[in-house]
């Protein structure tokens, strides 16, 4: 049996969901993929990644009006 069929087909009592960095920290993942966004769309990289952490990225995207975002009301 392959690992997704056996993943999908079990039976759990509990899911963990490790949203702020306690179990697993994914800031270096979390940087890398926001740099690459950066330098696709001609923003300053040290400046920006101190301003990602701790927010969703729509957030990040609306509050700095970065491109290809949309502002919501």
């Amino acid at each position: 049996m392959s690992v997704q069929a056996s993943v999908f087909n079990t039976s759990y009592r509990a899911f963990l969901f490790d949203m702020d960095g306690t179990v697993l920290n994914s800031i270096a993942a979390a940087e890398r993929i926001w740099t690459i966004w950066a330098l696709r769309h001609g923003v300053d990289v040290d400046t920006f990644l101190p301003t990602i952490h701790g927010v969703r990225a729509i957030d990040t995207i609306n509050r700095l009006a970065l491109p290809g975002g949309r502002r919501r009301s």
